[in-house]
């Protein structure tokens, strides 16, 4: 979803993003609760430019469940990229993201 999307706390489906997608019958959210970085340079996917933050967490969750996996194994495999990162940035993706719904389907 868009940047604050992931936001939940005191807000109910007409106020929230991921909520009102929830409601009205989607079965997995991926959503930030701040402000979401891309690459640096260009969409990232620009030939020279970086695919970095928010972008690389897309690609790798999206290029997961075309090739089957289940949402939440594709959100935690695309998450596990930051693992360890000592960028400021990397670190923000890492822990702003969050996964809503059943995370075994597909």
């Amino acid at each position: 979803t868009n940047c604050y999307g992931g936001v939940l706390e005191g807000l109910t489906s007409d106020r929230s993003c991921a909520l009102s997608f929830l409601s009205r019958g989607a079965v997995q959210i991926v959503a930030a609760t701040g402000t979401v970085f891309g690459s640096r340079f260009g969409s990232g996917l620009d030939s020279g430019s970086a695919v970095e933050f928010g972008d690389r967490l897309a690609i790798a969750f999206w290029e997961s469940i075309r090739s089957g996996q289940a949402g939440g194994s594709a959100f935690q495999q695309a998450l596990s990229q930051f693992d360890g990162a000592t960028d400021a940035f990397a670190q923000k993706t890492r822990r702003q993201f969050l996964f809503l719904g059943d995370p075994t389907l597909n």
